[in-house]
């Protein structure tokens, strides 16, 4: 178990992740229910890439408007070529389940006009599509939940907190999920 910057107990996650990143598929998706960190990782994965919520679009115009909002291209007829011209390209889709059958299928259509392109998506579903690389992410262990808990225990208090009995009752209670560790 590591903290690494704000990440308690992913090396591992990082790591597959990275390794998808760099790997052959062009489209990696973290997969995992909500809570379990799957944006946060994402974030620190994300480097230079373009962020894009996509929580609030369905459709693939939706889609579209909101990727071509975060890369400055205007309303065109190919959108999958405007973003063949940016070259070399990470986008990152954030929270990705509410996208429709057609919204995912544009995806792929991006894929095969920009050669430069790379797709890191999160989602609480799986999308599906071909190009396609899945990366589940689970929960925390007990000791990464709890090295999270007092982690940021630490950190709201300015001082140690004393690891007893009552967050051995409570962790269990959490799931493992990084988000409710944190609320706790």
């Amino acid at each position: 178990m590591s903290v690494r910057g704000s990440m308690v107990g992913r090396d591992a996650d990082l790591a597959r992740m990275s390794e998808a990143l760099a790997g052959p598929s062009r489209w990696s998706t973290l997969f995992g229910p909500a809570g379990v960190g799957k944006s946060r990782i994402a974030r620190e994965l994300a480097g230079h890439g373009v962020w894009v919520d996509v929580s609030g679009s369905r459709t693939a115009g939706q889609l579209e408007h909101a990727v071509g909002r975060q890369l400055e291209i205007e309303a065109i007829d190919d959108f999958a070529q405007a973003i063949a011209v940016k070259g070399a390209l990470l986008i990152v889709l954030d929270d990705c389940e509410s996208l429709d059958a057609n919204a995912r299928r544009s995806i792929s259509g991006w894929l095969g006009t920009a050669p430069g392109l790379r797709i890191l998506a999160t989602s609480r579903e799986i999308m599906g599509e071909p190009e396609e690389r899945v990366i589940a992410l689970g929960p925390l262990d007990l000791p990464s939940s709890k090295a999270l808990f007092l982690d940021r225990a630490l950190k709201a208090r300015g001082q140690p907190i004393e690891a007893g009995p009552a967050l051995d009752a409570l962790l269990p209670r959490l799931d493992g999920l990084p988000l409710a560790i944190e609320l706790a």
